[in-house]
């Protein structure tokens, strides 16, 4: 059970990933991910009420400390990503994310048997080999590799991978309301964020009367977009939440390490609705990357 949620959580990122990627063409990269957050805060809380599992106060913080380190991992991902090179950026964030979770649950006493160790090794190769063509245009990249750009990196992934430890450690009872906190808290400080650069622009508006500065505010802070727009918005909001929540309740029925390796397998699920919806090309590394994907979920699943 615990390989099959934490593949579906993997199918979901990538799918999440997917949505928020093809949203930020039509709109800023800010009103992406707190709308999609929004999106996903809604859809998460109504699960919640749905379940009926009684709130805990202790879950409900290491959700919303797990979110902000989410966050932290998110911003510095897209930053990262915009500035390149993605060829390095992106495996070195989904490496780091499957890597600094794995090392936490290696140090609590997770043990595994050879042929999963294999998996494990295998898995973290399909995921350095996936996500190392995304964006990539198959030349080299004009973009210098600095200390700074990989540090970045490196602290994006473990952003990731800490909000991985912080849901593992929630009990089961409470199940999804640490979910519920880490958008909440996400969600309110995107938005804040989004108000206060709304606000920098006033100047722009001229000797507007205070009504229509207001009207031209709410126009910032949500775009304006077509039906297809705001529906890439609610699949990517949808897809990351439900991947939190499959990740959640993989971790419950099996090991972090392993759970968190399979997570990260996400890069696969982008490339291949890319390939399918966009008509990207894939390579012989993602091709490579699938098929040792399949070979690493099947040792895991008899390991």
């Amino acid at each position: 059970m615990a390989l099959l949620l934490g593949l579906a959580s993997a199918a979901l990122f990538g799918t999440g990933d997917f949505f928020g990627g093809m949203a930020a063409k039509r709109c800023s990269v800010l009103h992406v991910v707190a709308i999609s957050h929004l999106i996903g805060l809604i859809g998460i809380g109504f699960a919640a009420v749905l379940i009926g599992n009684p709130i805990n106060g202790p879950d409900l913080a290491r959700g919303s400390i797990g979110g902000l380190a989410g966050l932290v991992g998110v911003a510095l991902l897209y930053r990262l990503l915009s500035v390149g090179p993605m060829s390095v950026v992106a495996p070195l964030t989904a490496l780091t994310s499957a890597a600094v979770p794995a090392i936490w649950g290696l140090a609590g006493g997770e043990r595994f048997s050879s042929r999963s160790w294999l998996g494990i090794v295998l898995a973290l190769v399909a995921i350095g080999l996936a996500s190392s063509e995304i964006g990539n245009k198959g030349g080299a990249s004009a973009t210098p590799v600095t200390v700074r750009v990989v540090a970045e990196s490196l602290l994006s992934g473990s952003g990731f991978g800490l909000f991985f430890i912080f849901l593992d450690s929630t009990s089961s009872s409470s199940t999804p309301w640490a979910i519920v906190a880490a958008r909440t808290t996400t969600t309110t400080l995107l938005f804040l964020v989004a108000v206060v650069v709304t606000r920098t622009r006033i100047p722009e508006l001229g000797r507007s009367s205070p009504d229509q500065q207001r009207s031209r505010q709410a126009r910032q802070l949500f775009p304006t977009l077509t039906a297809a727009g705001w529906l890439l918005l609610a699949g990517a909001g949808i897809a990351d939440t439900g991947a939190n929540l499959t990740f959640l309740y993989a971790t419950q029925v099996g090991e972090l390490t392993l759970v968190s390796v399979l997570a990260s397998l996400y890069p696969i699920m982008t490339v291949g609705l890319a390939r399918i919806f966009i008509g990207e090309k894939m390579g012989p590394l993602r091709a490579s990357a699938l098929a040792l994907a399949v070979v690493a979920a099947q040792l895991l699943s008899t390991g």
